[in-house]
């Protein structure tokens, strides 16, 4: 039985070559497409945490809503943006937000309603 493997022999040097050219092939696809997967991750994640520094600035300002910055403050719309730098991580991203009155919310001179335009720099 020796005998009949080496005289037939396991494989011709065209046959390996073909293998390995359909493996490298595979393995280069599989690993493009990993790394494709890798930078695209990165991006949601700054994504995120831009999110996150908006959601704080909200935060802050939803608690001084009942105080007396409603009528003067960074709660008054004033027409000028208010920046403020947020830290989340070891990022810091810049925050401008714009406090702009809703028309036909009013009670006597005050404002009843007003909208945020907020828009994050990362």
């Amino acid at each position: 039985m020796l005998k009949l493997l080496k005289n037939e022999g396991f494989a011709s040097i065209v046959e390996v070559i073909v293998a390995s050219v359909i493996f490298v092939i595979t393995a280069l696809g599989a690993f493009s497409s990993i790394a494709m997967m890798r930078s695209q991750g990165g991006g949601s994640t700054e994504a995120l945490e831009a999110v996150y520094a908006g959601k704080f600035v909200m935060d802050d300002l939803r608690a001084q809503v009942y105080g007396n910055l409603w009528a003067g403050g960074v709660l008054s719309p004033t027409g000028n943006p208010y920046t403020q730098s947020v830290t989340v991580g070891a990022k810091t991203y810049t925050v401008t937000y714009n406090m702009v009155d809703v028309p036909g919310h009013n009670y006597g001179a005050y404002s009843l309603l007003r909208r945020m335009d907020m828009q994050v720099t990362y």
